[in-house]
């Protein structure tokens, strides 16, 4: 696909996009290859696609902002912590890629003192780029995204995720099942924020993540008009470090909230 980059007009978006589609590149072209794996843990894994991808665009990103500080999941830089600040996915949905599984994603944002201000997640396998500024819109390519206007928690889809190290929750689990229409896994917790922002879902929920793995998302979901917190109901940065992400299109949010609680 050729993206336009016309209407992309803020400088720190297009200074961190060209090499954003460059590494979803080269992934697509890895995945016939043989791919070495290491484990973090049974559920996690890390390849070294992870590792050179990771490379790549924080380099990239040192170099066209040397001001900025950088947080990324391989070798997190937690204490790079600057007025402006790089939150790097280099690949959400590791496991879905080793085993060939078409749902995968980089997702890049930027905080500036506390506040995300802008996002971009890459579905590297449907080479769609979603884009999202503070106070200027989410967009799919060119498109503007909105949220959907589902009201009702029972005629919503929902989706969700968890490590296999770790119990999930059963009984949140059935009680979701049985006030939704559906609940699904997809393995790449930036595409499910995306889900939500587009409105092909009505909420997202999910424990133990990261900051790299929903800040871009979360702020393609805020300009798309939906919500998200923590199970708590704290938003903003704050919400997104305690781990406990719920994504919503705004209406449903308290409902399901609830019911994850």
């Amino acid at each position: 696909m050729s993206h336009d980059r016309t209407l992309l007009d803020d400088e720190r978006l297009l200074g961190a996009l060209d090499v954003v589609l460059e590494t979803g590149a080269l992934q697509r072209e890895s995945l016939d290859e043989d791919v070495v794996v290491e484990y973090k843990s049974r559920g996690e894994l890390v390849t070294e696609v992870d590792s050179r991808s990771q490379e790549r665009i924080v380099a990239h990103l040192r170099r066209e902002f040397p001001t900025h500080g950088v947080l990324a999941e391989e070798g997190a830089t937690a204490d790079d912590r600057r007025r402006c600040r790089w939150i790097v996915d280099p690949l959400d949905g590791t496991t879905n890629y080793y085993h060939g599984f078409p749902t995968f994603s980089i997702s890049v944002a930027l905080e500036v003192d506390g506040t995300l201000e802008l996002g971009i997640v890459y579905d590297v396998p449907g080479d769609d780029v979603y884009t999202g500024i503070r106070g200027s819109g989410a967009f799919r390519e060119r498109t503007p995204i909105t949220v959907s206007e589902e009201s009702a928690l029972e005629r919503s889809l929902v989706g969700t995720g968890f490590d296999v190290d770790t119990t999930p929750s059963v009984e949140t689990l059935a009680a979701i099942v049985e006030t939704t229409q559906g609940v699904r896994r997809t393995g790449s917790a930036a595409l499910d924020l995306i889900h939500v922002a587009t409105g092909r879902t009505e909420g997202f929920y999910q424990g133990g993540l990261s900051p790299w793995d929903v800040a871009a998302g979360a702020v393609i979901v805020r300009e798309a008009g939906g919500r998200i917190t923590d199970y708590g109901g704290t938003g903003g940065l704050a919400g997104l470090e305690s781990g406990d992400i719920v994504a919503s299109n705004g209406l449903v949010h308290d409902a399901l909230r609830n019911r994850v609680r």
